[in-house]
């Protein structure tokens, strides 16, 4: 199951009801805001945080345990991708969020910003070794400046 970093009552929290009509109403001439499509949305938001996160992390169990950083990257990436299927694409301003929120998913993952989530050591994780073998191998000046 996917965890959900967002829903429609924390997007509501954060975007007045004319803002999201307007993201989401294909008629034209509706007063209500279209659920499923911001559904949609937070499903690829959540699935996009949950690519970077899951496996690395044990993922929040509920609303109250997931990082309020994290909930604002899917607040972000939720209003994104409703501004993209209506706009076609993004302001200069709103691609430069996008790349910034991604690079913060990045340095999550790699563990350089800590949002108080607990490692995963699940022995599903990949774990490499290299082994070595010291050898006496030596390599006359004009072998290694061939290379």
């Amino acid at each position: 199951m996917q965890h959900l970093y967002t829903d429609i009552d924390n997007i509501k929290e954060y975007y007045d009801d004319s803002t999201l009509i307007q993201l989401t109403d294909d008629t034209g001439n509706s007063e209500n805001v279209d659920e499923v499509v911001i559904n949609e949305a937070i499903k690829h938001s959540n699935g996009l945080i949950n690519a970077f996160i899951q496996g690395k992390y044990n993922l929040p169990t509920s609303k109250e345990d997931t990082p309020e950083l994290l909930k604002g990257i899917a607040r972000f990436f939720v209003i994104y991708y409703l501004w993209i299927r209506r706009n076609g694409e993004g302001t200069p301003e709103q691609r430069a969020d996008y790349s910034a929120n991604m690079r913060l998913l990045e340095k999550i993952r790699a563990g350089e910003i800590d949002v108080g989530l607990t490692l995963n050591n699940s022995t599903n994780q990949i774990k490499t070794k290299i082994y070595s073998e010291k050898t006496n191998l030596k390599f006359s000046d004009d072998l290694l400046n061939k290379f």
